[in-house]
Protein backbone atom coordinates (compact mmCIF):
# COMPACT_ATOMS: atom_id res chain seq x y z
CA UNK A 1 0.00 0.00 0.00
CA UNK A 2 1.75 3.13 -1.22
CA UNK A 3 -0.81 5.80 -0.38
CA UNK A 4 -3.62 6.00 2.14
CA UNK A 5 -5.70 9.16 1.80
CA UNK A 6 -7.28 9.20 5.21
CA UNK A 7 -6.80 7.88 8.69
CA UNK A 8 -7.49 4.19 8.06
CA UNK A 9 -3.89 2.95 8.37
CA UNK A 10 -3.24 5.26 11.28
CA UNK A 11 -6.31 3.92 13.07
CA UNK A 12 -6.04 0.21 12.19
CA UNK A 13 -2.42 -0.34 11.09
CA UNK A 14 -0.90 -1.34 14.43
CA UNK A 15 -3.71 -3.80 15.14
CA UNK A 16 -3.37 -5.34 11.66
CA UNK A 17 0.39 -5.76 12.18
CA UNK A 18 -0.16 -7.32 15.62
CA UNK A 19 -2.68 -9.78 14.14
CA UNK A 20 -0.27 -10.68 11.32
CA UNK A 21 -2.62 -9.40 8.61
CA UNK A 22 0.02 -7.03 7.24
CA UNK A 23 3.69 -6.40 7.83
CA UNK A 24 5.49 -3.11 8.22
CA UNK A 25 6.84 -3.76 4.73
CA UNK A 26 3.26 -3.68 3.38
CA UNK A 27 3.03 -0.03 4.39
CA UNK A 28 5.34 1.01 1.57
CA UNK A 29 6.55 4.50 2.29
CA UNK A 30 9.60 3.80 0.13
CA UNK A 31 7.89 4.68 -3.16
CA UNK A 32 6.12 7.71 -1.72
CA UNK A 33 9.28 9.19 -0.23
CA UNK A 34 11.43 8.30 -3.25
CA UNK A 35 9.16 10.39 -5.46
CA UNK A 36 9.19 13.24 -2.97
CA UNK A 37 13.00 13.13 -2.83
CA UNK A 38 13.23 13.10 -6.64
CA UNK A 39 11.01 16.19 -6.70
CA UNK A 40 13.35 17.89 -4.22
CA UNK A 41 10.73 18.31 -1.54
CA UNK A 42 13.28 17.69 1.22
CA UNK A 43 15.83 20.18 -0.12
CA UNK A 44 14.82 23.27 1.84
CA UNK A 45 12.30 25.84 0.69
CA UNK A 46 10.25 24.31 -2.19
CA UNK A 47 10.07 27.70 -3.95
CA UNK A 48 13.76 27.41 -4.75
CA UNK A 49 13.78 23.91 -6.15
CA UNK A 50 13.42 22.83 -9.78
CA UNK A 51 9.61 22.88 -9.76
CA UNK A 52 9.06 25.68 -7.23
CA UNK A 53 8.19 28.44 -9.66
CA UNK A 54 5.68 26.69 -11.88
CA UNK A 55 2.77 29.07 -12.18
CA UNK A 56 -0.80 28.84 -13.37
CA UNK A 57 0.27 30.15 -16.78
CA UNK A 58 2.27 26.93 -17.24
CA UNK A 59 -0.04 24.48 -15.47
CA UNK A 60 -3.15 25.75 -17.24
CA UNK A 61 -1.75 25.54 -20.77
CA UNK A 62 -4.21 23.97 -23.18
CA UNK A 63 -1.94 20.97 -23.78
CA UNK A 64 -1.88 20.25 -20.03
CA UNK A 65 -5.64 20.63 -19.74
CA UNK A 66 -6.08 18.24 -22.69
CA UNK A 67 -3.80 15.71 -21.00
CA UNK A 68 -5.73 16.04 -17.71
CA UNK A 69 -9.02 15.51 -19.58
CA UNK A 70 -7.64 12.44 -21.33
CA UNK A 71 -6.38 11.02 -18.01
CA UNK A 72 -9.80 11.62 -16.43
CA UNK A 73 -11.62 10.01 -19.35
CA UNK A 74 -9.25 7.04 -19.37
CA UNK A 75 -9.78 6.60 -15.63
CA UNK A 76 -13.58 6.42 -15.74
CA UNK A 77 -14.97 3.00 -14.94
CA UNK A 78 -18.62 2.19 -15.53
CA UNK A 79 -19.51 -0.55 -13.08
CA UNK A 80 -23.03 -1.25 -14.28
CA UNK A 81 -25.14 -0.08 -17.21
CA UNK A 82 -28.48 -1.86 -16.99
CA UNK A 83 -30.51 -1.41 -20.13
CA UNK A 84 -27.77 0.60 -21.87
CA UNK A 85 -28.94 3.86 -20.30
CA UNK A 86 -25.49 5.40 -20.63
CA UNK A 87 -24.26 7.43 -22.30
CA UNK A 88 -27.30 9.68 -22.31
CA UNK A 89 -28.39 10.62 -25.81
CA UNK A 90 -28.57 14.38 -26.36
CA UNK A 91 -31.31 13.87 -28.92
CA UNK A 92 -33.45 11.46 -26.86
CA UNK A 93 -33.21 13.04 -23.39
CA UNK A 94 -35.35 16.13 -23.05
CA UNK A 95 -35.23 16.53 -19.26
CA UNK A 96 -33.06 15.47 -16.36
CA UNK A 97 -33.45 15.90 -12.61
CA UNK A 98 -30.20 16.56 -10.79
CA UNK A 99 -30.70 15.75 -7.12
CA UNK A 100 -28.30 16.18 -4.20
CA UNK A 101 -26.26 18.98 -2.67
CA UNK A 102 -23.02 17.63 -4.11
CA UNK A 103 -24.18 18.19 -7.69
CA UNK A 104 -23.42 21.88 -7.29
CA UNK A 105 -20.50 21.71 -4.85
CA UNK A 106 -17.29 22.73 -6.61
CA UNK A 107 -15.00 22.41 -3.53
CA UNK A 108 -16.02 18.76 -3.15
CA UNK A 109 -14.55 18.03 -6.59
CA UNK A 110 -11.11 18.99 -5.32
CA UNK A 111 -10.80 16.29 -2.67
CA UNK A 112 -8.11 17.02 -0.12
CA UNK A 113 -4.90 17.17 -2.21
CA UNK A 114 -5.15 20.02 -4.65
CA UNK A 115 -4.04 23.36 -5.87
CA UNK A 116 -6.37 25.89 -7.41
CA UNK A 117 -8.04 24.40 -10.49
CA UNK A 118 -7.64 25.94 -13.93
CA UNK A 119 -11.31 25.34 -14.62
CA UNK A 120 -13.97 24.07 -12.24
CA UNK A 121 -17.20 22.65 -13.63
CA UNK A 122 -19.69 21.10 -11.24
CA UNK A 123 -21.72 18.06 -12.30
CA UNK A 124 -24.79 20.32 -12.38
CA UNK A 125 -23.09 22.78 -14.73
CA UNK A 126 -21.95 19.95 -16.99
CA UNK A 127 -25.43 18.42 -17.13
CA UNK A 128 -27.04 21.83 -17.76
CA UNK A 129 -24.70 22.20 -20.73
CA UNK A 130 -25.65 18.75 -22.01
CA UNK A 131 -29.43 18.60 -21.46
CA UNK A 132 -31.49 21.72 -22.10
CA UNK A 133 -34.03 21.02 -19.33
CA UNK A 134 -31.81 20.12 -16.35
CA UNK A 135 -33.59 20.82 -13.05
CA UNK A 136 -31.70 20.89 -9.74
CA UNK A 137 -32.93 20.23 -6.21
CA UNK A 138 -30.50 19.75 -3.32
CA UNK A 139 -32.87 17.51 -1.34
CA UNK A 140 -30.84 17.97 1.84
CA UNK A 141 -28.47 20.76 2.68
CA UNK A 142 -25.61 18.57 3.97
CA UNK A 143 -24.76 15.31 5.70
CA UNK A 144 -26.80 16.16 8.77
CA UNK A 145 -29.83 16.89 6.57
CA UNK A 146 -31.15 19.47 9.00
CA UNK A 147 -32.78 21.34 6.11
CA UNK A 148 -34.72 19.03 3.83
CA UNK A 149 -36.81 19.55 0.71
CA UNK A 150 -37.29 15.91 -0.20
CA UNK A 151 -40.85 16.55 -1.40
CA UNK A 152 -39.61 18.94 -4.06
CA UNK A 153 -36.86 16.50 -5.04
CA UNK A 154 -39.42 13.71 -5.48
CA UNK A 155 -41.66 16.01 -7.55
CA UNK A 156 -38.82 17.11 -9.84
CA UNK A 157 -37.49 13.55 -10.16
CA UNK A 158 -40.91 12.13 -11.06
CA UNK A 159 -41.38 14.65 -13.87
CA UNK A 160 -37.99 14.13 -15.57
CA UNK A 161 -36.84 11.61 -18.18
CA UNK A 162 -33.78 10.73 -16.09
CA UNK A 163 -32.61 11.33 -12.54
CA UNK A 164 -28.99 11.73 -11.54
CA UNK A 165 -28.31 11.59 -7.81
CA UNK A 166 -25.21 13.08 -6.21
CA UNK A 167 -25.45 11.97 -2.64
CA UNK A 168 -21.99 11.30 -1.20
CA UNK A 169 -18.47 12.48 -1.58
CA UNK A 170 -16.81 12.97 1.76
CA UNK A 171 -18.32 11.97 5.06
CA UNK A 172 -18.73 15.59 6.04
CA UNK A 173 -20.66 16.51 2.91
CA UNK A 174 -23.57 14.64 1.41
CA UNK A 175 -26.88 13.07 2.24
CA UNK A 176 -27.35 11.27 5.51
CA UNK A 177 -29.99 8.70 4.71
CA UNK A 178 -30.15 7.77 8.39
CA UNK A 179 -31.28 11.17 9.60
CA UNK A 180 -34.96 11.60 10.45
CA UNK A 181 -35.57 14.27 7.81
CA UNK A 182 -34.22 12.22 4.90
CA UNK A 183 -34.62 8.53 5.51
CA UNK A 184 -38.35 8.03 5.71
CA UNK A 185 -39.24 10.16 2.72
CA UNK A 186 -36.23 9.78 0.45
CA UNK A 187 -36.09 6.00 0.57
CA UNK A 188 -39.41 5.85 -1.27
CA UNK A 189 -38.38 8.31 -3.97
Amino acid sequence: MDVNCGGYVQTHGLSAIQKGKITERDIALHNLFTIRMRLGLFNGNPKYNRYGNIGADQVCKQEHQNLALQAAQDGIVLLKNDGGALPLSKTKVSSIAVIGPNANNAPLLLGNYHGPPCISVTPLQALQGYVKDARFVAGCNAAVCNVSNIGEAVHVASSADYVVLFNRGRRSIGWNWGSPGCRSTSSTA
